[in-house]
């Protein structure tokens, strides 16, 4: 079933805002001064990037239980667009699961761990997005 073309537009916006703040926060994480003071910028930009991250992801978790009914499921039984499409929601399935580690995982390595996990998975996940939904990359039929 191909995605109506509202869903897709939202879907697409909602994964790029979240994609970006992820990236945002992680740039901010990586040049920022290791110190959390309220009156540093940087802190405050860390804060609700981080803050913004997790409302667009929140959201993010509704829309994609959406799609799953709608697009994936029905899809999962067709052989176009699967490899791609299993790459990208696998990709997916893990940096949900992490999600929870990242708030209560009280060991503090395993929690960075988890953290790196979740950041460079997010990050690579622009590949399996793009070679699914924009380059249609396994797609049999030419368009």
């Amino acid at each position: 079933m191909k995605m109506q073309t509202k869903l897709k537009k939202i879907f697409y916006f909602t994964f790029l805002l979240l994609f970006l703040t992820g990236v945002f926060y992680f740039a901010i994480e990586i040049f920022s001064s290791s110190q959390d003071d309220l009156n540093n910028p940087f802190s405050r930009t860390k804060m609700w990037t981080l803050r913004s991250h997790s409302i667009l992801g929140l959201w993010f978790f509704f829309l994609f239980g959406h799609l799953y009914s709608k697009h994936i499921g029905p899809k999962l039984r067709r052989d176009k667009g699967k490899k791609s499409g299993l790459v990208f929601f696998a990709s997916l399935i893990i940096v949900c699961i992490t999600v929870p580690g990242l708030f209560y995982i009280t060991d503090d390595h395993l929690r960075d761990g988890v953290a790196k996990l979740h950041t460079y998975l997010g990050i690579a996940l622009i590949i399996p997005f793009l070679l699914h939904s924009i380059f249609k990359i396994d797609s049999k039929s030419k368009r």
